[in-house]
């Protein structure tokens, strides 16, 4: 072989690494871009909603609001049975029927 001949293929060589080279790379832009799209996609479910069996952050939070405006209304009717408020509370009653039956006198007491 000649020079000439070895030069041409050292260069041959040199192109065949630069471009598997190049390849890797792009390959790995590639599944860089792809993993960016899926996270960007599950994002997008996640707010927008997945059809039926996952609704949207708007869906869901309506849903969160009307849960906890029901669940203030159960807890303002329990306070409102445990604080004596003139008579008509549980805790009034409560108290009534223990004075009528000696239940709030200490054992031992006259």
């Amino acid at each position: 072989m000649t020079t000439g001949a070895l030069i041409e293929l050292g260069k041959v060589a040199a192109a065949v690494v630069a471009l598997s080279g190049l390849a890797v790379l792009i390959g790995k832009a590639v599944r860089g871009m792809l993993r960016m799209v899926r996270r960007l996609t599950r994002l997008t479910d996640e707010v927008l909603g997945d059809g039926d069996e996952r609704p949207g952050w708007g869906k869901r939070l309506t849903a969160i609001e009307a849960n906890v405006a029901a669940l203030q209304a159960k807890i303002r009717e329990v306070a409102h049975e445990v604080k004596p408020n003139g008579g008509s509370s549980m805790r009034d009653e409560v108290r009534r029927i223990a004075e009528a039956t000696g239940a709030n006198t200490p054992p031992g007491a006259p």
